[in-house]
């Protein structure tokens, strides 16, 4: 094992047991309302175009998952209007 891996290890370790929690639960919720904002209109498209017309979800599910997806949407776009003026404050 390198020299490399070790401050690897160390500078985790540090961080673990120095920053509160939340510091590692911010980019997850970050990336993830990301990848949903993708996800959603993405599984609309397949679920219209891919499945058979008995297998396809109800016209409400279909709306409530639209709506998620704007949601998601306009939550992926407030943030990275918010990380993007942070950083370039």
């Amino acid at each position: 094992m390198g020299q490399r891996a070790c401050y690897q290890r160390t500078a985790v370790a540090w961080a673990w047991s120095h920053l509160p929690p939340f510091v590692f639960l911010l980019p997850a919720g970050f990336f993830g309302g990301i990848a949903m904002a993708c996800y959603c209109p993405l599984l609309l498209v397949a679920n219209r175009r891919l499945l058979p017309a008995q297998y396809r979800p109800s016209p409400l599910a279909q709306t409530l998952l639209a709506a998620v997806g704007l949601f998601y949407l306009v939550f992926a776009v407030a943030s990275v209007w918010v990380v993007g003026a942070k950083l370039l404050a």
